[in-house]
């Protein structure tokens, strides 16, 4: 009997014993061996949730710390993150867990020094794609499109380059195989591959163009107007030509309006006249804060970009002939049109003081009279030169002070500046894009510094651009001791500008001239620099949707004596 007990006691012990030891073998393959790291960090008999909790920090390091890398000459960084490349942690850690039973297994899992740790990976194409784009961009040299420009009347060729861009396919793997979690960072940088991309306009597209081009200029055309006809001479057609690049090539014009004078001049030399009236547009004005639209004549003629279209096609035939038909042409500016090009209210308005000076007002007043009621549509560039000058005894100007090699003097057309900068200012406060304008060398005490233009026949000018989708009309008057500009349209933007303290100061010298009319000046100023800038916001609010900033600097207003 007793026998019998001691059998099932020892039976009911090797039963516990057996499950015992079974929960042990379940209980240690819940949880990493002892003495596992990954990425650096010891996570001895942890479960899975507590070893991904204690292996956050360091996974977002890891994915996270910048990988260097160089092409093409650049040189950059990405984060294994940005390339789309992972720590799969899953993967990771699961080899190492699971139930044993093996006496031995046991024991290294409890008492061992731990498993090798091999990291898993994971690599995301999109976000790889997308880092591949990001380190493309950074190339700048090249590839590089051949030009074919005209400078001067002569063409000019500027040479092709190649340049060089990233592998796409390439990159994500290259990365991948650099990339070593949990070690320490490489200092050497990861060559990433390239290929060299060919321009689209090549050498061979410039040289096939250029002789399309002097194939064109070879001979006139012959182009009939009515019964007449005349010669469009290489020159006139070499005078004309426009080029325009496009992605694979360039493309031929010409400026009808270029050639329409080039025939007209060869009626008149041929003593043929009336081959057209040019139109005349309507005079809008503003009359007690409304737009009045009076006049206004259809013209006929030759319509320039018919005579562009034609003079194309003649110059690649061998008669090289064109028959043009006097057209009708409207004027820019109708009574009908007038209501819808959105002159509707005061956009901006400038003025500057004159001074006791009679005839430098006659030549302001003059220049005010050509400006006033002048229209601006849509896309145009104003210049001050071509609508006002030559500012000559011929168009009404006086002989007035000006500026003439850095000294006081007296020339024809003295004080046309004074409307250049108040030209300026009214379309820089109206928020039109300036294309020219230069302020003078010396820096004159009636005008905002930084923020004033001079004037000079064909060499300086007031150029704005109309980059809004409404017209502009410019008011303008001598009145009160004042000059004044106007401009009304339509408000598309509130402008505000801010000027710097002067600053690089240079002292005035004692200078001796013998400039035409000189005028002495025994107190001389300081030159120096300064910053302007101009804020665009959009009406109403006070944030700045765009900057432009302009610097000057004048020179010293010397000491004059004026040598005979």
């Amino acid at each position: 009997m007793l026998g019998r007990i001691l059998g099932w006691v020892s039976a009911s012990v090797l039963v516990l014993a057996l499950i015992a030891y079974g929960f042990v073998g379940v209980w240690l393959g819940d949880r990493l061996p002892q003495g596992t790291r990954v990425l650096g960090v010891d996570v001895s008999q942890q479960t899975y949730d507590e070893a991904s909790v204690a292996l956050a920090s360091a996974v977002e390091r890891a994915e996270t710390t910048a990988i260097p890398v160089t092409f093409a000459g650049h040189s950059a960084s990405v984060t294994p993150r940005e390339a789309g490349l992972s720590i799969d942690l899953e993967t990771t850690l699961a080899p190492l867990f699971g139930a044993t039973f093996m006496p031995q297994d046991m024991w290294e899992r409890y008492r061992g020094e731990g498993a090798a740790v091999s990291i898993a990976t994971s690599v995301d194409t999109s976000a790889a794609e997308a880092a591949t784009a990001r380190l493309a961009a950074q190339i700048t040299d090249g590839p590089v499109n051949g030009k074919v420009e005209l400078v001067d009347g002569a063409l000019t060729q500027t040479p092709p380059a190649n340049g060089e861009s990233l592998l796409p396919e390439r990159v994500a793997s290259q990365l991948h195989v650099a990339w070593q979690p949990g070690a320490a960072a490489s200092a050497t940088p990861v060559a990433l591959d390239t290929m060299e991309r060919p321009p689209a306009v090549t050498q061979a597209v410039m040289d096939a163009f250029a002789e399309q081009v002097e194939a064109a200029w070879a001979q006139p055309v012959h182009v009939t107007v009515e019964e007449h006809t005349f010669d469009l001479t290489p020159e006139a057609l070499k005078a004309a030509t426009t080029i325009t690049p496009t992605e694979t090539g360039f493309t031929l014009g010409y400026n009808g309006e270029s050639l329409r004078e080039a025939l007209v001049k060869a009626a008149s030399d041929a003593g043929v006249s009336g081959i057209g009236v040019p139109p005349v547009d309507a005079t809008l004005d503003i009359v007690d804060g409304q737009l009045v639209a009076t006049g206004g004549k259809e013209g006929t003629g030759i319509d320039p970009a018919l005579l562009a279209q034609q003079t194309l096609a003649a110059v690649g035939t061998p008669e090289r002939t064109a028959a043009i038909e006097i057209t009708p042409l409207p004027p820019r500016v109708t009574e009908q049109n007038a209501p819808t090009l959105g002159i509707k209210e005061l956009v901006s308005s400038f003025s500057t003081n004159i001074t006791a000076d009679s005839d430098r007002t006659h030549n302001l007043e003059t220049v005010a009279g050509v400006i006033d009621q002048q229209v601006v549509l849509p896309g145009e560039t104003f210049s001050m030169n071509d609508t006002a000058g030559p500012y000559s005894r011929e168009q009404g100007y006086r002989a007035a002070g000006i500026i003439s090699g850095g000294v006081f003097s007296e020339g024809v057309g003295g004080g046309v500046s004074q409307m250049g900068t108040t030209l300026y200012n009214a379309a820089f406060f109206a928020g039109l894009e300036d294309v020219e304008h230069r302020p003078h060398t010396l820096y004159i005490s009636r005008y905002p510094e930084g923020r004033e233009a001079t004037i000079s026949s064909g060499q300086l000018d007031v150029k704005f651009k109309n980059d809004t989708d409404t017209a502009i009309l410019m008011k303008s008057w001598v009145a009160n001791g004042k000059l004044t500009v106007e401009m009304w349209g339509t408000k598309h933007w509130d402008i505000t500008t801010t000027t710097s303290e002067r600053y690089n100061f240079r002292a005035p010298r004692t200078v001796e001239s013998r400039v035409a009319n000189c005028q002495p000046n025994s107190v001389g100023m300081s030159g120096f620099s300064v910053d302007v800038v101009r804020n665009w916001h959009k009406i109403g609010d006070p944030a700045v949707v765009r900057s432009e900033k302009l610097s000057w600097t004048y020179d010293p207003t010397d000491r004059v004596r004026c040598l005979d």
